[in-house]
């Protein structure tokens, strides 16, 4: 909650002083994403990978994405684009070890900064940047009917119960994107569509086995699993 009062804060400051500054403006962002995730094995063979061979499938799944934005034109040609959002990430799941489908409902607060650039003179943009995200929350959801869903948990809320760092889900990821804005003269609206490629694996990077009595008999690579989205948006601009 302290997080997400200090990015409206931001974004406030910034709409305060856009009123004031005619190469400021400020909006909001509504979209949505397709996302998924995907694993990927980065190690010798020597190496132990945990679950490497879980054969899980991870397919695209729809959410949404909510959250403001402040554009400064630079020049008549490019401008810098700051967004805040809310976005909902994750994917549809099989998994060879657990019966029936799951979805997971991954959530972040982003904060996204972007160049864009106007190459033909029209009112099309390309544009590329960074995304720095905060992780809000991780759902597992089962989809099986015959599977009772109360007993799933956030699980986040389950990792932070465990005395063992090793087992929580990173809470920041990073990533790059890039894509097109069309920006339409004489209107407050613009569309975009984008890529962001995930840089940051979600897991841990390695996990320890520990014997009953609380020894540990090795130290296996966990399997880096990112995040890939498309989304489309609409941002409309007060001024």
């Amino acid at each position: 909650m302290r997080l997400l009062f200090t990015a409206l804060t931001y974004l406030i400051s910034l709409s305060v002083f856009g009123q004031s500054n005619k190469d400021l403006s400020f909006g909001i962002t509504l979209g949505s994403n397709l996302s998924h995730t995907v694993d990927v094995t980065k190690y010798p063979p020597d190496i132990i990978v945990l679950a490497q061979n879980s054969k899980e499938v991870h397919n695209n799944k729809l959410g949404f994405i909510t959250g403001g934005f402040c554009k400064w034109n630079k020049t008549n040609k490019t401008f810098l684009f700051t967004e805040i959002n809310y976005t909902q990430k994750g994917s549809h799941n099989n998994h060879e070890y657990i019966q029936g489908p799951t979805k997971s409902n991954i959530n972040y607060l982003a904060l996204c900064q972007s160049l864009a650039y106007n190459p033909f003179d029209n009112d099309f943009y390309v544009f590329t940047g960074v995304e720095a995200s905060y992780l809000l929350s991780n759902t597992t959801v089962y989809l099986d009917n015959n599977f009772d869903n109360t007993e799933c948990r956030d699980v986040l809320q389950f990792w932070d119960e465990m005395d063992s760092d090793v087992f929580k889900y990173r809470r920041f990821d990073f990533g790059l994107f890039a894509g097109i804005l069309y920006n339409p003269a004489n209107t407050n609206f613009s569309f975009s569509l984008k890529y962001t490629h995930g840089l940051m694996s979600m897991l841990p990077s390695e996990m320890p086995i520990f014997t009953e009595a609380g020894l540990i008999i090795y130290t296996g690579k966990m399997q880096t699993n990112l995040n890939r989205v498309f989304n489309f948006s609409v941002h409309y601009s007060f001024n």
